[in-house]
């Protein structure tokens, strides 16, 4: 995978240009659309605005845990959200701005509501994961202030080309166009999506990630440590204080030019010096951020805009470009809450880590989008509230001098308070100082290097078998893999762990290149365990491999749920007849030795008549007891009664092992199981259980 460069970054900018695209141009343009076109009370727009962002609100952090809950794909862990959400998202924009002013009262009103909160739902699947997706594709501190302020830049791309566009083309003689809001919601819309199928396809999902173990998620209990999570909260509620500032007095924008100006086209200017003061923003946010820290310059920005505009609550100014010019250095000063929060939320999200163990990110910018979501709602009530409140009439061309007074005071409050709230907030909750980050992401690169070291060793392990015998295995764990599937193999008659020709060393590192685990280990008696191998029994064999599964089960590195008993020969003879007792996940069996029981008491009787006490298999003793012990089980009856999945392998030219052999063990697993012979490649021994769901 090609390393971080410039290509993440612009297909990141382009991710949130086309997720502004929509929902900017309706954060814009959409309220105006319903009163000013539709002509719907504004008090009863703020009414369904609120109930239905609130609703929205709520359901982020569900998607949230669903994506945190759901596995990783070869296309990434968010990206495919992305990609598969992004069109209806687009689509339900557009229908959004159909004009249904003809239509009864009512039925507008079931319009905007149902219209709304199906974009959102939609637009909730692709922003969350969108959010998300930074915190994967670097871990490095100074690539992901960059990636927050390309991600500005995507916006402010946005706003400056509709603010400058929207004056200009929705209105004519100071009166908004119905068709011409449609026609603009299409090309967003389209935009959008275009830009979105390039921000999937150029940004790579790189960095290694915890995931939890999935036994059942815990949705309240992630929640309740989220709630822990001081980073998260100050970032929330300082946001949403600056968020519903910013956003109220966006949404009387066009009331304060239209009405209180008297000229709604004049906005396009403010939109062209925007993209001044977006220039400076970006080429000067990531050096005071870096130099004053992300946390400090916020408040000091804020700040001054807060004071700015407290001065402007008490001496209105009637000349629309010195508020434009105004407006704009309070921008300025502000700009830390637009093109820096992106950045904190990932330090958020590595607090999250640093304080619980658990990174979450899904469910940490969901929680964060929630809130978002929340002050987008209060926001736009609000404004629409504001409106009802100080007599604003959708019907009348002209307002009251009263009605413009009281545009300007609620504008310029509501901007000074939010924002005073704001670095209040800012300065007394979120711990994140520049120096305390610096700390924090030391301490976390220090955990990651210790995690990889711990997790790409093979590991010599010894296990305490129930008579007290030192069974001694290896366990191959994958890289970058939390809590893997693993199989449990075990060796055949005569061998060891590392097998004929290191066959189960080789199939053991197949399997940790697929991302599976493997544990294999020595009966007592055999290779590196405790004992002699003419102590060896065949019930021993069983009791080894139940106490193995066992210690297994109480491990936390490995997905317990998930534990595949694997046998070769004899060690398949074994798997097949504990497998209805320890209930694997899967089973597999290679060329299984069932064959060995047959005659196995008469062969016995033979050498104990002859005067012998043990047998002889090219130079290793085992005593007869095995074979008298062996005599008291019955393979295929033996077998019957496991009913999970089962993978049968055998070579066609195994002397030893027969189709028949196989087939039988195969009728008792009712219709379970597969028979595969004569794999092309050893590697397809592991494959076939990836490939057979195991």
């Amino acid at each position: 995978m090609r390393e971080f460069s410039m290509k993440d970054k612009i297909g990141y900018t382009l991710g949130d240009l086309g997720c502004c695209c929509t929902e900017q141009f309706r954060a814009m343009f959409l309220t105006v659309f319903y009163t000013l076109v539709l002509k719907v009370n504004p008090l009863h727009v703020g009414t369904i605005l609120l109930i239905t962002k609130i609703w929205d609100a709520i359901n982020d952090p569900i998607i949230g845990a669903l994506i945190d809950a759901r596995k990783s794909t070869k296309g990434g862990r968010f990206i495919p959200w992305i990609k598969a959400f992004s069109i209806p998202m687009a689509i339900m924009c557009v229908i959004g701005f159909l004009d249904v002013s003809s239509f009864d009262y009512k039925l507008k009103l079931i319009y905007i509501l149902v219209t709304y909160v199906l974009y959102e739902a939609l637009y909730t699947c692709v922003n969350v994961p969108f959010g998300s997706l930074s915190s994967v594709m670097t871990d490095d501190v100074n690539h992901r202030t960059d990636l927050s302020r390309y991600r500005s830049l995507g916006g402010t791309i946005f706003m400056t080309v509709v603010v400058i566009a929207g004056p200009l083309v929705l209105y004519k003689d100071n009166n908004p166009i119905p068709s011409r809001f449609t026609l603009m919601a299409l090309i967003c819309a389209t935009i959008g999506v275009f830009c979105l199928m390039i921000t999937s396809s150029w940004c790579k999902e790189r960095v290694s990630i915890t995931v939890e173990k999935r036994e059942k998620f815990n949705y309240f209990e992630a929640l309740k440590h989220i709630i822990k999570n001081r980073a998260l909260l100050g970032l929330i509620f300082s946001s949403l204080a600056g968020m519903i500032a910013a956003s109220v007095v966006n949404g009387l924008n066009t009331y304060l030019f239209k009405d209180y100006f008297g000229n709604v086209q004049i906005m396009a200017v403010s939109g062209m010096l925007s993209t001044v003061y977006s220039i400076i923003t970006f080429v000067g946010t990531k050096f005071v951020s870096k130099k004053f820290g992300k946390k400090e310059w916020c408040m000091y920005g804020a700040g001054f805009a807060a004071i700015v505009f407290g001065i402007l609550f008490f001496f209105p100014i009637k000349n629309p470009i010195l508020f434009i010019v105004i407006n704009g250095i309070c921008y300025l000063g502000a700009s830390g809450f637009q093109v820096l929060i992106w950045a904190m939320v990932n330090d958020a999200i590595d607090y999250q880590e640093l304080t619980t163990g658990d990174r979450k990110e899904g469910m940490v910018y969901a929680t964060y989008s929630f809130f978002r979501k929340l002050a987008s709602a209060v926001s736009s009530s609000l404004s629409s509230f504001t409106l009802a409140l100080i007599g604003y009439n959708v019907n009348e061309a002209v307002q009251t001098a009263a009605v413009k007074a009281h545009i300007w005071k609620s504008y310029t409050a509501i901007y000074a308070i939010g924002y005073l709230i704001a670095v209040l907030i800012l300065y007394f909750v979120y711990p994140l100082s520049k120096k305390k980050t610096e700390e924090m992401l030391e301490t976390l690169d220090e955990k990651k290097r210790q995690n990889k070291e711990n997790n790409t060793m093979i590991r010599y392990t010894e296990i305490k078998n129930r008579k007290n015998h030192t069974l001694r295995a290896m366990l191959n764990l994958p890289d970058g893999v939390s809590h893997p599937p693993v199989v449990l193999n075990l060796h055949g008659f005569g061998g060891s762990l590392s097998g004929y020709k290191y066959a189960h060393t080789h199939l053991a590192r197949v399997l940790e290149a697929n991302g599976i685990a493997c544990l294999r280990f020595d009966f007592y008696g055999c290779g590196e365990s405790d004992g002699e191998f003419e102590e060896m029994t065949f019930t021993g064999l069983l009791e080894d491999t139940q106490d193995v599964y066992e210690w297994l089960k109480g491990q936390d590195f490995v997905d317990t749920d998930k534990i595949i008993l694997s046998g070769q020969s004899m060690g398949g003879f074994v798997a097949a007849t504990a497998a209805p007792k320890l209930n694997p996940y899967g089973l597999i069996l290679m060329c299984p030795g069932a064959g060995m029981w047959n005659g196995c008491k008469e062969k016995a009787d033979f050498f104990k008549n002859q005067g012998m006490t043990f047998a002889d298999m090219e130079g290793l003793k085992f005593g007869l007891d095995f074979n008298y012990d062996l005599a008291t089980y019955s393979p295929f009856e033996d077998a019957k009664g496991y009913d999970g999945k089962v993978l049968i392998l055998r070579g066609t030219e195994d002397n030893l092992v027969d189709d028949k052999t196989c087939e039988t063990y195969l009728e008792g697993y009712n219709g379970n199981g597969t028979f595969v012979k004569n794999p092309e490649r050893k590697s397809q021994l592991c494959k076939y259980p990836c490939q057979r769901g195991l």
